[in-house]
């Protein structure tokens, strides 16, 4: 669910995608940033790394359970989330707050 900061307080589903990028001179296992972006109805696009976001915000991973195998074999990892921040529109005059949670999976090769 993803609560973006409309009057009503209405809830909207959203997909989340993600990718990883190794640092260059970071140890591989630590990802320390986290981006998020939305796409509205309208195709605008938002995102949290436009500027630095206020000392309340907030990404935090509340649960980690093993989940079922992908179609390739490899255990996964369901991941549960919540966040709160401010996402900014590209030219960073639109800016919307959101509030929300979100679960994904990842698989990874046993060793």
């Amino acid at each position: 669910g993803l609560r973006p900061g409309v009057t009503n307080d209405d809830f909207c589903i959203a997909n989340f995608e993600y990718k990883t990028e190794r640092l260059a001179d970071g140890d591989e296992r630590d990802f320390g940033k986290v981006r998020l972006k939305y796409i509205d109805e309208d195709g605008n696009v938002f995102t949290s790394d436009l500027f630095q976001q206020h000392d309340n915000a907030l990404f935090q991973i509340t649960n980690v359970e093993d989940f079922e195998l992908n179609e390739r074999g490899f255990p996964t990892k369901k991941v549960q989330v919540i966040f709160s921040c401010v996402l900014y529109g590209d030219n960073g005059n639109l800016q919307r707050k959101v509030d929300g949670s979100g679960v994904f999976a990842f698989a990874y090769p046993e060793p």
